[in-house]
């Protein structure tokens, strides 16, 4: 399946909860029929997080979407996700799946192991963002061994469960980018989503700041001109409009995890005029932020309708 041109790529935000060391997605409410939305109807676009997903079907069969190259699941595929990388799940048509996932910050987990080495951390990282897996446990079993003792540390949360499952992501990471280095049988290479993921990486990293639109083509080594045509082309939406989105998903975070005053939160994001803020937190949203923050029906709801190209997850 080849993947059309100018499709729009939708960003699906998640928040690892601040005191445990990934965000887990298991258990039963996990069965659904993937592809479509709440209302039923089909998911076209392809969609990326701002954190890696580590993915186990445990029942259901369908196809997996990455990067535009059709691959079909079954019970016990897994797959290694990086950080801004395009993809989509769908199941075979009017049956159910049955996935469970992790989603982590490798920057995060690899500077706790190694916080006096950058290079060493950097280096990791590199290799781990630059490759999706899609395999069977059948085929990579200590891979999967791993990952179903990420999930089974998360899912019982005994004594020491954060510890552990900081040690287990580590040497997950550790054996992934061992395999980079060699091994080409279950990996599929970034391809258009590339010339502008470092973009999105900068964006992620510095929305609280000023930033110039010149700098964040830098990061990608293009021209102004150049990255803001491809840029609106992938993700439907400019540069600057982006960069409001991820700082208002930002806000709303804060909002619903903080006691931060609104003109606290706007600066925190990047706002230096609440005029700005609230111009661009209606636009997005559809309602003033406080309104939004008196609505807590908003808190989970409100992100998933607004007509854009960031969700907040599923």
């Amino acid at each position: 399946m080849s993947k059309k041109k100018n499709t729009v790529i939708e960003l699906r935000y998640y928040e690892k909860p601040i005191k445990e060391p990934v965000l887990a997605m298991l258990g039963e409410s996990w069965i659904r029929e993937y592809g479509k939305d709440t209302n039923g109807e089909m998911i076209n676009n392809l969609h990326f997080h701002n954190l890696m997903e580590i993915g186990c079907c445990i029942s259901g069969e369908g196809e997996m979407i990455l990067d535009g190259e059709s691959k079909k699941y079954k019970a016990g595929n897994f797959t290694i996700i990086p950080i801004n990388f395009p993809h989509n799940t769908v199941s075979k048509k009017g049956t159910k799946s049955y996935w469970e996932y992790i989603f982590c910050d490798p920057e995060d987990i690899l500077n706790r192991a190694f916080p006096n080495n950058r290079p060493f951390v950097e280096s990791t990282l590199k290799r781990l963002n630059s490759k999706v897996y899609f395999c069977h446990s059948e085929k990579e079993p200590e891979l999967y061994s791993v990952i179903k003792s990420i999930f089974e540390e998360m899912r019982n949360k005994k004594a020491y469960y954060c510890e552990k499952t900081i040690m287990l992501c580590n040497s997950l990471f550790f054996e992934v980018a061992r395999k980079n280095t060699s091994d080409t049988s279950a990996e599929t290479e970034y391809r258009d989503m590339s010339v502008i993921s470092a973009a999105i990486s900068y964006i992620g990293k510095n929305y609280a700041k000023p930033i110039r639109i010149k700098d964040v083509a830098d990061s990608c080594n293009m021209s102004e001109t150049n990255f803001r045509r491809l840029f609106s082309a992938y993700m439907g939406r400019t540069p600057l409009e982006y960069f409001n989105l991820i700082r208002i998903n930002k806000a709303c975070e804060l909002i619903k995890s903080t006691l931060y005053s609104m003109e606290d939160i706007a600066m925190k994001v990047g706002y230096s005029q609440m005029s700005t803020f609230n111009r661009n937190f209606k636009k997005i949203i559809g309602e003033s932020p406080y309104r939004w923050k008196r609505n807590p029906a908003n808190f989970e709801s409100k992100l998933l309708k607004a007509s854009v190209s960031t969700k907040k997850g599923w």
